[in-house]
């Protein structure tokens, strides 16, 4: 009993001290806190300082203060279950909005279900007015749009318009000049009016401008405030919010964590097939740059050298049956040097010069590879990191699943209630998500590997026949363009 009294003591002083006010703590602070101590007043304090954000944005996009208010909680939710993953915890704000919306449109998309019929703004032209009622109208839309904007277009909307901040503090914490800052707020105000103008909406730069204003903040009660805190301090220390919360925000929740996920998964296979069309790409320069030359079996060609060795000719009969081959690199790069081994067990010949001959294979430059070397130690590094990542998630997705299974045997037993049973479930449901997250995140880095390797073997310019160097075009230490040639062999027929 006199802990709870000293601790209710220790969070009024907290408040009277600006926590509740936010004064001179950042968004960072506050999430440490909560991930470290499980502090109630950090928690009460962050809600408070984005309440207003994402309670307008539900409340414009849904009108049902009851929905609004379940996606308010829903949002949060997701803030707390995502809190260690989060890369830029500074810049909280625009990436709660685009939490807010998604979870406001869920919503708003199974009361139509339910209700089996669409609403939307009529396909007519809307001319805008500086009045509030247009504004009230099309908000829904504003804020979808919004949502479709690139980031670096869609953070300042949000930082500067819907939370109110000023130009100089969103570029703090964006971390972009005061100018940057203004110039995309331009370019997202004329992206806006485009894309409203495609949905049949005419408005104008003041009246958007306006809009975006009106559309801005909503304050939420202390009490709102206090159960979302109350859920957070529970999802921390029991990882459950049974009985903190309601079913339908729950799922809420769970719904749009799993959306999040796929979108994550897309994401990663798009990248896996983005590098494998890059590593074919090159594998086929490559090819295409050999089969440019007719390949004579190795046999054949030693018979002819041995022929025409027996029998001596003049300079010019020999130039009129030879042909000449450009050795080119395929990496922009610095010659580090001319030459090298020849193959295993023959001599190494450094320092090539006119008139050397030369086998199939051997190694005639090489360029100054030591970035790339270093990327795929950084690469291999990565794969190592993936792998310990996936092997801690499916640990923690087996000790979710056991959980889960002992709920399931007290419930048979009435021993426990169904929502913690469910609640279980949910958990092991998304860290066996988490387990497929990592995974295609480890296929990703080993594939970065091989590319990495593809890169670095370009680095090496080897002969792709035998014959004897006619002309070198560059020297260590010169600079070599891609596809340009570094040296020319005479290929003898």
């Amino acid at each position: 009993m006199a802990e709870d009294v000293l601790t209710h003591v220790v969070r009024h002083i907290r408040r009277l001290a600006g926590w509740r006010s936010g004064i001179g703590v950042t968004d960072q602070h506050l999430l440490k806190r909560y991930l470290a101590e499980r502090d109630h007043v950090a928690i009460e304090t962050l809600v408070a300082r984005h309440a207003p954000l994402v309670l307008g944005v539900c409340r414009k996009v849904l009108r049902d203060s009851h929905d609004a208010e379940d996606a308010f909680q829903a949002t949060f939710l997701v803030l707390f279950r995502k809190a260690e993953s989060i890369r830029r915890h500074d810049a909280l704000g625009p990436w709660l909005y685009g939490v807010a919306y998604r979870v406001a449109a869920r919503v708003r998309s199974n009361r139509q279900k339910q209700r089996s019929r669409e609403r939307g703004i009529e396909e007519e032209t809307l001319v805008s007015e500086e009045g509030g009622e247009l504004v009230e109208e099309i908000s829904p839309l504003i804020h979808e749009e919004i949502n479709r904007l690139p980031d670096k277009y869609r953070k300042p909307i949000v930082l500067c318009y819907l939370q109110g901040k000023k130009r100089d503090e969103a570029a703090q914490l964006l971390g972009w000049s005061r100018g940057a800052v203004k110039g995309r707020l331009e370019r997202a105000r004329d992206l806006l009016r485009g894309r409203l103008l495609k949905r049949g909406v005419e408005i104008s730069a003041v009246a958007l401008t306006a809009a975006l204003s009106q559309t801005s903040a909503s304050a939420a009660s202390a009490e709102l405030i206090g159960q979302v805190a109350e859920a957070a301090i529970s999802l921390a220390q029991k990882g459950t919010v049974a009985g903190m919360v309601s079913r339908t925000v729950g799922s809420l929740a769970e719904g749009v964590l799993r959306s999040m996920l796929v979108t994550k998964i897309r994401l990663a296979v798009i990248m896996i097939l983005s590098l494998a069309a890059l590593t074919a790409a090159g594998t086929a320069v490559g090819l295409r740059v050999s089969a440019d030359q007719p390949q004579v079996p190795k046999t054949e060609r030693r018979e002819r050298r041995t022929e025409e060795s027996a029998k001596p000719t003049s300079t010019k009969e020999s130039d009129d049956h030879d042909h000449f081959l450009d050795v080119a690199c395929l990496r922009d790069g610095i010659v580090q040097s001319l030459g090298g081994p020849a193959s295993e067990g023959k001599r190494d010949l450094r320092g090539l010069r006119k008139g050397d001959r030369i086998e199939e294979g051997q190694v005639l430059a090489t360029l100054d590879h030591q970035l790339a070397v270093n990327e795929m130690q950084i690469k291999e590094a990565k794969v190592l990191a993936a792998r310990a990542d996936l092997e801690a998630a499916r640990k923690t997705a087996d000790e979710a699943n056991a959980r889960y299974e002992t709920q399931a045997k007290l419930q048979k037993k009435s021993l426990t209630s169904e929502d913690d049973v469910r609640s279980a479930k949910l958990t092991a449901d998304r860290y066996q998500q988490e387990v497929i997250s990592k995974e295609a995140a480890l296929r990703v880095a080993e594939l970065e590997v091989q590319q990495a390797k593809t890169v670095l073997g370009m680095y090496t310019i080897r002969s792709r026949t035998s014959g004897v160097i006619s002309k070198i075009y560059k020297r260590p230490g010169e600079a070599v363009k891609a596809f340009e040639p570094i040296v020319q062999i005479r290929v003898e027929e």
